[in-house]
């Protein structure tokens, strides 16, 4: 009895469903976007437990998707391992009591500075990573562009883009790892698409990614910017799903992004000591992101700040879509979208030296 027990458990086991393997794989994935893992990081197979079986001893690694660290990083790097050990050294001196009175004081004063001074250069470390190579260099180099991003209010174009029907998309996959790669390497480059529209990647939403153009950072054309990232992430889902076609079992002819923009007044605010946006138009873009697939579509706030400057390159029609709480409301489909010949690169880029 005891025996037969075990040889139906054993059945059991190997009835569990693939789709639960690929959805623990998609999980750590989507964790290891969200929290923009460094380059040259490896996870080991040990850490995956769905994936065991079929890799057994093999790492993936993901320093062929991301570009590696470059100088001005690691000497920012060097400098926060400094203040990190100046900071636990004197932690250690004031743990073990070795200074008391009023050099004791002193001591409490000279950590806590140092202590906000490597909090906030990890923030701006951190923040690096999500703006364009000559931002990135600015901002590690230059006190004047790192005052930029402490604005507490701006103007700001969001984006909000969510791969639509990405479940589904995920249980068509070959494998775990097909997907993995699949999905990874398509957000990096939309990632880079963005910084190179000089917009700021907030995060990785799970299914997508939020990123925002403030006007102090985008310049006057930041709307622009975030018209041409979606156009450009668009069009690169559609030729990246095509080439990548042998890593799905059943090709999806209604799968793509769906995009929402929207333009307004942002706060720039530090949460957990890193940069986010939050504000009215987050929330609208976010909704309007709930597009149809290839759809691109703009409230009526960022329609009106599109339509003043580049009426000529852009073209919209009028379309609808249910939203949560509110029902039915406007959106602005975009139809073209075509590079204005007076288009401005951001002030600082002419105006901060290095």
């Amino acid at each position: 009895m005891k025996k037969k027990k075990e040889n139906e458990e054993e059945k059991e086991k190997d009835l569990i469903p693939e789709t639960e393997k690929s959805l623990d794989s998609f999980i750590f994935f989507k964790d290891w976007l969200t929290n923009l893992a460094q380059p040259n990081t490896v996870f080991s197979s040990t850490g995956l437990t769905s994936l065991e079986p079929e890799l057994g001893k093999a790492s993936i690694s993901i320093e062929p998707l991301i570009k590696p660290v470059d100088d001005s990083q690691i000497k920012y790097r060097e400098k926060i391992t400094k203040l990190e050990n100046q900071v636990n050294d004197l932690a250690k001196q004031l743990f073990e009591k070795k200074v008391k009175g009023k050099a004791q004081e002193d001591k409490i004063e000279e950590l806590t500075e140092k202590y906000d001074i490597l909090l906030n250069n990890k923030k701006f470390l951190d923040l690096s990573n999500k703006i364009c190579e000559e931002g990135k260099n600015k901002l590690l180099s230059s006190t004047e562009f790192r005052n930029l991003f402490k604005k507490e209010k701006c103007s700001a174009a969001i984006l909000a883009i969510d791969i639509r029907r990405s479940t589904e998309l995920m249980l068509k996959a070959k494998s775990p790892t097909d997907f993995a790669k699949f999905i990874s390497s398509l957000c990096i480059k939309m990632m880079d698409i963005i910084k190179t529209n000089y917009g700021v990647v907030d995060k990785f939403t799970g299914d997508g990614i939020l990123s925002f153009f403030p006007d102090f950072y985008s310049g006057s054309d930041a709307i622009y910017f975030a018209l041409n990232s979606a156009n450009e992430c668009n069009n690169y889902f559609k030729k990246h799903y095509y080439n990548n076609r042998t890593l799905f079992s059943t090709i999806l002819t209604e799968v793509g992004l769906g995009i929402g923009i929207d333009y307004g007044e942002t706060y720039i605010v530090d949460i957990n000591n890193v940069v986010t946006v939050v504000g009215i138009p987050v929330v609208y873009a976010c909704r309007l992101s709930n597009a149809k697939a290839n759809e691109i579509l703009l409230n009526q706030t960022a329609y009106e700040a599109s339509i003043v400057k580049y009426k000529k390159c852009c073209q919209y029609s009028e379309s609808e879509i249910n939203t949560k709480h509110e029902g039915s409301i406007l959106a602005y489909k975009l139809e073209k979208c075509i590079l204005p010949k007076d288009i401005s690169s951001p002030e600082w880029i002419k105006n901060i030296p290095l």
